[in-house]
């Protein structure tokens, strides 16, 4: 594929654009808006993906999917460190996007276009390169002293990850089932389906199908239940689940 990239990063552009090239992929790095709409107007054979910075502009103020279809710039364009996904991987949130906010696309095949937001999932998602890319850091955890308000203290403590690790020391749980209890604690603002855990799954290298993800489920509940001293609990709901913290 033909990929335009635009950061303001332009050791990020350039590790992004040799990731892709060594997949076969041909592409160019732009740092300037001049240098990079000018390109988009004069090349005739318009290139079939845009990689942005999401730090281009404020969104707030531009809408750039707007913009460009109102221009005639007809062209999928993901943002590669999107702070806001609306979807468990980055790669689903990228096809959704343009789905849901690309319409002026009628010809977008997201088949065609799965191995290249693969590709850059991968180099995005990995812990070589993403600790350096700006608005993918996770925030620093707040300080205790910070928190004046005991209940704000309490509910912190409450929802701190310890209590699954206490969990898993406490019954000898398996890696496998630990693996996806995090994923459900970790997501317990947002209730998970079957097949976003799988994805959750795939983005980090690993695989497992429909019947054995409702097994391992089901031998978690089944632990959670036989442990006195468990004070969380998987609910479903809808096809979707969910993990809780019980009150004390």
């Amino acid at each position: 594929m033909k990929v335009f990239i635009y950061s303001v990063h332009r050791d990020i552009g350039q590790i992004i654009q040799d990731h892709l090239s060594d997949k076969g992929h041909l592409c160019f790095t732009f740092i300037k808006k001049d240098d990079f709409i000018q390109t988009l107007k004069d090349f005739k054979r318009k290139p079939d993906l845009l990689i942005l910075d999401y730090m281009l502009f404020n969104h707030d103020c531009y809408n750039i999917f707007s913009d460009f279809g109102h221009q005639g710039f007809l062209i999928p364009i993901v943002f590669y460190n999107d702070p806001c996904l609306t979807h468990p991987s980055r790669k689903t949130h990228w096809h959704a996007l343009i789905s849901h906010l690309q319409p002026y696309l009628l010809d977008y095949k997201a088949e065609a276009y799965e191995s290249i937001l693969c590709e850059l999932e991968e180099l995005i998602e990995s812990q070589t390169l993403k600790p350096y890319i700006s608005l993918l850091q996770p925030p620093k955890q707040l300080p205790r002293q910070f928190i004046k308000d005991p209940c704000t203290l309490q509910y912190l403590q409450e929802n701190d990850c310890d209590c699954i690790c206490k969990f898993k020391k406490r019954v000898n749980l398996p890696n496998n089932l630990y693996y996806l209890l995090s994923i459900l604690q970790s997501h317990q603002d947002e209730p998970l389906t079957l097949s976003q855990i799988i994805e959750i799954y795939k983005a980090d290298n690993k695989s497992i199908s429909i019947d054995s993800l409702r097994v391992h489920l089901s031998n978690l509940k089944k632990t959670m239940r036989n442990d006195k001293d468990c004070n969380f609990i998987i609910c479903r709901n809808e096809n979707r689940y969910r993990f809780m913290r019980l009150g004390r």
